[in-house]
């Protein structure tokens, strides 16, 4: 069995930036610099994996959650982190019957939560956030 961490965030990084580069989105995995004056950013984390392997092969799912933060000065009317969103969804996501190549092999990716939350730390921002998770189902590990 191999250790497809860095596999999982390489194929996602590589997705991510290319499809948000173009608005000006940056991309970071697991941690956000201290130095950061972006309005809004994504961050993603492999949150877990499980083994799922049978005899013959050894297979893992994987969960990442990609976390996309906008903050809007005075006011955030949710536009921008829609279509941050949906430039998410069209790099990992495209249709119903999704991969990502992995090490020369198909995952399967599905989305399993789309969370939105929206914090007012003061009246002079409000911060729009949204977790969206995913599942890499059949990662070969061989």
């Amino acid at each position: 069995m191999i250790e497809t961490n860095s596999l999982i965030e390489q194929g996602f990084f590589t997705k991510l930036k290319a499809a948000l580069s173009p608005i000006n989105v940056p991309v970071f995995i697991g941690y956000v610099p201290n130095e950061l004056l972006s309005n809004q950013y994504v961050e993603f984390t492999v949150v877990s994996q499980t083994d799922d392997s049978n005899m013959n092969a050894a297979y893992s799912e994987a969960i990442v959650t990609v976390k996309i933060y906008t903050r809007g000065l005075p006011i955030n009317d949710g536009q921008s982190i829609n279509s941050i969103a949906a430039k998410v969804y069209e790099a990992l996501m495209p249709n119903n019957l999704s991969t990502i190549t992995l090490n020369g092999k198909a995952a399967v990716v599905t989305m399993t939560s789309d969370i939105n939350q929206s914090i007012n730390l003061s009246q002079d921002e409000i911060f729009i956030n949204r977790f969206i998770t995913f599942t890499l189902k059949s990662i070969f590990n061989n």
